[in-house]
């Protein structure tokens, strides 16, 4: 008999669901309004709610549904968890490497997740989620550089670019675009030199900056989230 999963991934700046049946995917859903509409028009049997975001958007959100699981990591999850604090482990980032394991179970595998912030995280071959790393991501250093000067302006739409700007903004795109991407492959190649046979997934709102998979053999995967989401909620039903 088929099954039916809600998943909801509520992050810093966006709101994300997936309908799945079984193993597929058949919707996505990018704000509230569709959420809505889709809740009132279709039914589910299972639901969960992972939120690392906006307060009052998680309120709607659960209100919305009210018998939904709430991903923490108290709730079974379906990978070991190696982390010292796992109660303050972001969901998105456990979610991504309960995915992750899923689609490379027993191997070493680096999740590179580029949104508000550019998260590393790895898995094992043991199947262990070890932790990782985070640092600002795209809007969050364009906006400092505009926070905490006097005259550099905020850029606000983003787009591929040289190594020399020739303009105030062509420079802040070179420093923050090609910094953070000269910033990934040095985690890639930290990550490689110190686990073998390393597997490499790709995701993230912004990871269409970078052009990454072309050049170092990188699975992307534009819903490792919300896959992994319905497996913590698979688990648990």
């Amino acid at each position: 008999m088929e099954k039916s999963f809600l998943v909801v991934d509520i992050g810093n700046t966006n709101l994300k669901a997936a309908y799945f049946i079984d193993n597929e995917l058949h919707n996505t859903l990018k704000n509230i309004e569709e959420l809505s509409y889709f809740i009132k028009n279709n039914s589910f049997v299972f639901s969960i709610i992972s939120s690392v975001g906006d307060g009052n958007l998680t309120k709607k959100v659960i209100n919305l549904l009210p018998e939904a699981i709430l991903a923490s990591s108290s709730i079974k999850i379906p990978i070991d968890i190696s982390y010292k604090t796992p109660s303050s482990l972001g969901m998105d980032r456990l979610a991504n490497a309960v995915a992750a394991n899923f689609l490379h179970p027993n191997s070493n595998t680096l999740i590179i997740d580029i949104g508000t912030c550019l998260k590393f995280d790895i898995v094992n071959l043991n199947n262990s989620y070890l932790g990782g790393s985070i640092s600002p991501g795209l809007r969050l250093r364009f906006k400092s550089l505009n926070d905490y000067t006097e005259k550099l302006p905020l850029i606000e739409k983003w787009e591929k670019t040289t190594l020399i700007g020739t303009t105030t903004n062509e420079s802040i795109l070179s420093g923050v675009i090609n910094g953070m991407e000269s910033e990934i492959f040095h985690f890639i190649q930290r990550y490689q030199e110190e686990f073998t046979d390393l597997f490499i997934i790709l995701t993230g709102g912004d990871a269409k900056m970078f052009d990454l998979a072309r050049k170092n053999d990188i699975f992307a995967h534009e819903n490792l989230t919300l896959l992994g989401l319905k497996l913590m909620l698979e688990a648990n039903v």
